[in-house]
């Protein structure tokens, strides 16, 4: 999608003030820019939310980033950088899927006081990942949590 493309969609977008969920997939010869996503994370109605596809990062939190987004799927999002910083401070966030290809770096972390309202988290083949730190705080209600290496 070319850059006039994109600014359209993303206004077509913008009029679903009822959308509640997306299943956005991203051809591999293309990346989305970051525009789209902020604006896919600002969708005040948006609770559901997949992303499958080359993205290479999320958008840095801003007060209101995806304030009503309670599940988010993402998958072979080929991230090399560590999105869980951005990912714990969404405020309402209670499911997280982080599939094959979502990361491809070695380390990840979730920062004390981050995910405070997760609740499930799965972590399925990420082959790269050497290290996962979880630091005191992160995740207080956290009761289900599956992984497969």
């Amino acid at each position: 999608m070319r850059d006039n493309g994109l600014q359209e969609f993303i206004n077509q977008v913008n009029k679903l003030k009822r959308l509640q969920f997306l299943t956005l997939l991203i051809d591999g010869t293309d990346e989305v820019c970051l525009p789209l996503l902020e604006e896919l994370f600002f969708l005040a109605s948006l609770v559901d939310l997949s992303i499958q596809g080359p993205i290479n990062a999320l958008p840095e939190y801003r007060d209101g980033l995806g304030r009503n987004l309670f599940t988010l799927k993402l998958r072979r999002c080929e991230m090399d950088t560590d999105a869980l910083i951005t990912l714990g401070k969404l405020p309402n966030l209670t499911s997280l899927r982080l599939d094959a290809g979502y990361f491809t770096g070695v380390k990840m972390t979730c920062h004390a006081m981050g995910f405070p309202k997760l609740k499930s988290l799965v972590i399925d083949t990420l082959p790269y990942l050497e290290m996962w730190e979880i630091e005191n705080g992160a995740m207080p209600l956290l009761y289900s949590l599956s992984i497969r290496i």
